[in-house]
């Protein structure tokens, strides 16, 4: 009994270790997947909703610049999409590409 009583005190302090750790691996997956850089000439919807500032309209508006006008030539070239000035894009400079 007093072994039982032991084993179960010992998996009530390490089971909140291990959830620790799994959060840990959670949050280090996030950071790595914000800190990609996604070329805005073949970014998905998803991939471009993953940016600071850019919601599904955004992201739906970026893709249809795109389809409409050809590639990106510059970062620069997103103040041409509605609601996207120059501090939303200088806030994703580092954050997308066009190449």
């Amino acid at each position: 009994m007093k072994w039982l009583i032991w084993g179960v005190v010992m998996l009530g302090l390490f089971a909140p270790l291990q959830t620790l750790a799994l959060n840990k691996d959670v949050t280090q997956d996030k950071v790595a997947t914000t800190q990609a850089v996604i070329n805005l000439n073949t970014a998905s919807l998803k991939e471009l909703m993953s940016l600071p500032g850019i919601g599904k309209k955004k992201a739906e508006a970026i893709i249809q610049h795109r389809e409409k006008h050809g590639n990106f030539h510059s970062i620069d070239d997103l103040v041409k999409i509605q609601g996207v000035g120059k501090k939303s894009m200088n806030a994703l400079r580092g954050k997308v590409s066009v190449n």
